[in-house]
């Protein structure tokens, strides 16, 4: 028993002088509304750290506040070293006392491809309060407000360009500069082009920019095999089948500065039209088997082959991991059986006689039963999504025929119930806001479900930054 008490004694006597050996004690000079601070203690291993009393910290053994008021501040200081085990701190009132200044001024930069379009923002010193507003003059005339403005000068010269500065303490200030326009030309290229054949030489392609009349503009034509052309409009010679062409147009600006346009399109040679060679289908269900679909395919051009892609929706983007999620079909025209209902992505690739090889787009399918004799596919009613995609709420609008108790639930793309809502509506049109903020980002099906009535919607969650 002695031995515990003799213990005790000395841990506590320990604790008594590590206690001692920290000193939060702190001194101050105020210089207008700036306070610098500095500890009396330097804790080369510790921790300093500072409640300034306006909401404010602050870190290390000397440091600086400036206050945005006059007024009376509780300082509270603490300091902390772990490896002796020490804790101290100490509070002080210190009394701010000052008049609020500021002292206006900005910065401005021109817009390298419009040379008449200059931007303007503010960069004034505000001590004691905040930044209300400014208002911008050119030439004494008002043409803006707030922290910064745009301007288009009409024409070549030099403008007297004004800001006066306010802030939330009742201070204001004006400052000003000389703005010399050299230029007003802008950057309005187009690097789009045209293309035509040669009636003898189907390979022989002529390009034709549609911006012809450009002066001192230069040309960078980049063709599929490599090749480079600096003219206006040239001529070049491909081999059948598709073929990128490149072009980059620039021209210089007086100052020294350069403008540039890029535009990059698919040529077709000796393929037929460039808007015959396209793809698309159709589809339709067996009258007895909803899940039984055939499909057509379309294009402008006669088609020699099909490869046809079927994914269960969500997972279109990790197809190329996994394989066994895509169904490919290269019979022509086919008809497929669904094993599961639920919503699925199709897609066709075609190729032509003339050679044309090009894909569709994706398309939706939505398989609502397997059953015979019942729903084809898309069948159910669809109700719009909004905003879609969505970062925080989505919204449905139910247009209801008298009251009625509506259950909504909503799956993920794999089929999984995520989230169940139950809402009570009224007669007319009901707005039903779903929060989806927890959500994955990905895609959601919607079910929703009142009396015998079934409706569907879909929308996508986007990551929220």
């Amino acid at each position: 028993m002695k031995r515990i008490l003799l213990l005790s004694i000395i841990v506590c006597s320990l604790q008594a002088n590590a206690q001692k050996n920290c000193n939060a004690t702190f001194s101050y000079t105020i210089n207008n509304n700036i306070v610098n601070f500095s500890s009396a203690d330097s804790l080369i291993h510790g921790v300093s750290t500072w409640n300034f009393g306006d909401g404010k910290t602050g870190w290390n053994s000397y440091t600086s506040h400036n206050y945005n008021a006059s007024g009376t501040y509780s300082v509270t200081h603490v300091v902390i070293d772990s490896s002796s085990n020490c804790y101290d701190s100490v509070v002080q009132i210190i009394n701010i006392n000052f008049t609020p200044t500021c002292s206006s001024s900005f910065q401005y930069y021109n817009d390298s491809t419009n040379l008449s379009h200059y931007s303007f923002y503010d960069a004034s010193t505000i001590i004691g309060s905040y930044y209300s507003n400014s208002i911008w003059t050119v030439n004494e005339a008002n043409v803006g407000e707030g922290q910064s403005f745009s301007y288009s000068f009409p024409q070549t010269g030099t403008y007297h360009v004004c800001e006066q500065l306010q802030t939330t303490s009742g201070c204001t200030s004006s400052s000003c500069k000389d703005i010399l326009v050299q230029s007003v030309d802008s950057c309005s290229l187009s690097a789009s082009f045209t293309y035509s054949a040669n009636p003898s030489n189907p390979f022989a392609i002529k390009f034709n920019p549609l911006q012809d009349s450009v002066t001192n503009a230069s040309y960078h034509w980049v063709f599929a095999d490599g090749s480079v052309d600096t003219s206006k409009i040239p001529t070049h010679v491909f081999p059948k089948g598709e073929n990128w062409v490149y072009l980059y147009v620039s021209k210089p600006f007086i100052n020294g500065d350069s403008c540039s346009a890029y535009f990059s399109s698919l040529v077709y040679i000796d393929i037929g039209p460039a808007d015959t060679c396209f793809a698309g289908f159709t589809y339709s269900a067996n009258a007895n088997q909803p899940n039984s679909i055939s499909f057509i395919a379309t294009s402008g051009q006669p088609i020699i082959s099909q490869t046809w892609n079927i994914i269960k929706d969500g997972r279109l983007y990790d197809s190329s991991y996994y394989p066994s999620h895509v169904v490919q079909i290269t019979s022509n025209d086919p008809t497929y059986q669904f094993s599961d209902t639920g919503i699925y992505l199709v897609q066709v690739q075609v190729t032509t006689q003339a050679g044309c090889t090009v894909s569709s787009g994706w398309q939706y399918i939505m398989i609502d039963s397997l059953a015979k004799d019942t729903a084809a596919p898309n069948s159910l009613p669809q109700i719009p999504a909004y905003p879609n995609p969505a970062t925080n709420t989505v919204n449905l609008n139910l247009s209801m025929t008298g009251n009625d108790n509506v259950t909504i639930n909503i799956y993920s793309s794999f089929g999984n119930l995520i989230l169940i809502k139950q809402v009570a509506t009224v007669d007319g049109n009901n707005q039903v806001a779903i929060a989806v903020q927890t959500l994955k980002p990905g895609v959601y099906y919607v079910e929703i479900n009142y009396g015998s009535t079934t409706k569907r919607s879909r929308f996508q969650k986007m990551q929220h930054y």
